[in-house]
C-alpha cells in the first residue's frame, strides 16, 4: 500500500503513510501537492527522504489545518509555509532533532499548537491564538516577547539558560491565562524566585526539573489553583512538606530523583487535604530515611506508588502500604521530556 486515504468530507482529507522511507511513496508525495489541493490534514509522521528540508511544495496546500512531520528527517521548514494561513497544528517533534523554523512562521495567524524541540529565535510574538507551545530552548525563550501570547495555555521548556545560570519567571507571569508550565533546566542551572507565578492565577499543573534554592512559605498564597505539581533534581535542603501541604486544590504531587537532600519528611494532620495520588519517584541518592505523616493528614489519598528499590529504606505510614498505585492516566509523564533532550549546537543558532 503506498497511501492510505479517507474521505472525511468533500474537502478534507487524511492521509496516513506508513513509518520510514520507501521511494514509491516518496513519489505519491509529490503527486499529492498538486492532486489535493484541498487537504485540510497532512500526517507524515515517521516518513524519512534522504534530505533533510521539506518540499516547497508544501505551499500550495494552502486549505491545511493540520500539518504533522513528527518523527521525520526534516530539520528546516521551507519558507513557502507563509501560505498555510489557516493552519492550526504544526507538529515537528522527533525525538532527535532540533529544528529552525523560518521567520516567515509569524504569518500563521490562525496558528493554536506549535510542538518540536526548536532552536534558534522564535518569531511567534504575533501569533495572539497560540495556545500550545512545546518544547523551545530555554536561552531563546527569555528573547521572545510574551506580552502578545495571550491565549498561551500550554508552555515546556527546556534546557540551557545561558551564563546567567538562572531561570527567571518574569516574562511567564505575563501569560494570565497559562494553565499548565514545565520547565526542565540543565543540571547546572537553577531557579529564581516562583514570586512571579502569582500573576498566572490559572495556572493548574506546574513541573520543574532542576535546583531550587527554597520555595516560598507561601506558596499556598502563591499558586492557588495548582492542582498537580512536579518536582525534580530540585535539591530542596529544607523539608518542602509544610509548605506544600498548605495547597488546598492540589491533587497530584509526584516527587522525582533528587527533589530533597533531607534525612526526613514531616505532614501535620491538616496538610493535603485534597492530594488524591501521590508518586514518590525518590531513587537513590541515599538521604530520605524516614516520612512522617499525622493521623488526618491526606484523608482523600487513594494512589500511591513508590520504586520498589526504595520500599526497604524508607520508614513509610502503615496504612500507605495498602494504597494501590494510581493508575498511568492518571498522571502521564512526557515520554518526550523524560527521555536525554537532542543536542544543541549553539554555533548553528544566531
Amino acid at each position: 500500500m503506498f497511501v492510505a486515504a479517507t474521505f472525511e468530507s468533500k474537502l478534507a482529507l487524511r492521509f496516513v503513510l506508513p513509518y520510514g522511507y520507501r521511494p514509491d511513496i516518496r513519489m505519491n508525495i509529490r503527486y499529492m501537492y498538486t492532486m489535493f489541493r484541498f487537504l485540510r490534514v497532512l500526517k507524515l509522521h515517521g516518513f524519512r527522504t534522504y534530505v533533510d528540508t521539506l518540499s516547497n511544495e508544501i505551499g500550495k496546500l494552502i486549505h491545511l489545518k493540520y500539518l504533522g512531520l513528527r518523527e521525520t528527517l526534516n530539520c528546516y521548514i521551507p519558507r513557502s509555509i507563509l501560505n498555510l494561513r489557516t493552519l492550526q497544528t504544526l507538529d515537528v517533534l522527533s525525538r532527535d532533532l532540533v529544528v529552525q523554523l523560518p521567520h516567515e512562521i509569524s504569518k500563521l495567524q490562525e496558528l493554536r499548537h506549535l510542538f518540536g524541540y526548536f532552536g534558534g529565535h522564535l518569531k511567534i510574538e504575533s501569533l495572539t491564538k497560540l495556545q500550545s507551545l512545546k518544547y523551545v530552548f530555554s536561552k531563546f525563550w527569555i528573547s521572545i516577547n510574551t506580552e502578545k501570547l495571550g491565549n498561551l495555555r500550554e508552555l515546556w521548556i527546556y534546557g540551557s539558560v545561558g551564563t546567567t545560570k538562572e531561570f527567571q519567571f518574569d516574562s511567564i507571569a505575563k501569560l494570565k491565562t497559562l494553565e499548565q508550565l514545565v520547565v526542565k533546566l540543565d543540571h547546572n542551572d537553577c531557579f529564581a524566585s516562583l514570586q512571579p507565578l502569582t500573576h498566572c492565577s490559572y495556572l493548574m499543573d506546574l513541573r520543574l526539573y532542576g535546583k531550587i534554592e527554597k520555595l516560598p512559605e507561601d506558596i499556598h498564597k502563591l499558586l492557588p489553583n495548582l492542582e498537580c505539581l512536579l518536582l525534580e533534581d530540585s535539591r530542596l535542603e529544607d523539608d518542602p512538606m509544610p509548605s506544600l501541604e498548605k495547597l488546598h486544590n492540589l491533587m497530584i504531587l509526584c516527587l522525582g530523583s533528587r527533589f530533597y537532600s533531607g534525612k526526613k519528611l514531616f505532614c501535620s494532620a491538616q496538610g493535603f487535604r485534597r492530594l488524591e495520588i501521590l508518586k514518590l519517584d525518590h531513587e537513590d541518592d541515599g538521604g530520605l530515611e524516614e516520612w512522617q505523616v499525622e493521623e488526618g493528614a491526606m484523608p482523600v489519598l487513594r494512589g500511591f506508588s513508590i520504586p520498589t528499590e526504595f520500599e526497604s529504606k524508607l520508614r513509610i505510614p502503615e496504612r500507605f502500604k495498602s494504597i494501590p498505585p494510581p493508575a498511568e492516566c492518571e498522571f502521564e509523564r512526557d515520554i518526550w521530556f523524560e527521555a536525554p533532550l537532542p543536542f544543541m549546537n549553539y554555533s548553528s543558532y544566531r
